[in-house]
């Protein structure tokens, strides 16, 4: 599990699960602010840019697709990630924000 993003205010977060499924949790606090070509941006704002583009492609990411109907199959690829080689799982015909598994 990744949790990105940035909170100024103290957070109560019930870690009972992270410990106890023995999840790995990795966090990622911030972005930070580089020169490209000669301008100073933001590299959450150089990212956007770059997918807006084209020049950077994460369709490559989603390497598995399922028909609802083979929800069982689509999870248990999604969750047996080394031989399945999945990176990203997705339901077809679904809005964009409901299909992901």
């Amino acid at each position: 599990m990744v949790l990105v993003g940035v909170n100024l205010h103290r957070m109560n977060v019930d870690l009972t699960p992270v410990w106890y499924q023995e999840v790995n949790l990795l966090g990622a606090v911030g972005h930070d602010i580089v020169s490209w070509q000669g301008e100073e941006i933001s590299t959450f704002d150089l990212a956007l840019r770059w997918l807006q583009s084209g020049d950077l492609r994460t369709d490559p990411l989603l390497t598995h697709r399922f028909p609802l109907s083979a929800y069982r199959q689509a999870f248990a690829t999604a969750l047996d990630k080394r031989q399945a080689r999945s990176i990203k799982v997705a339901f077809e015909g679904l809005a964009a924000s409901t299909a992901e598994a």
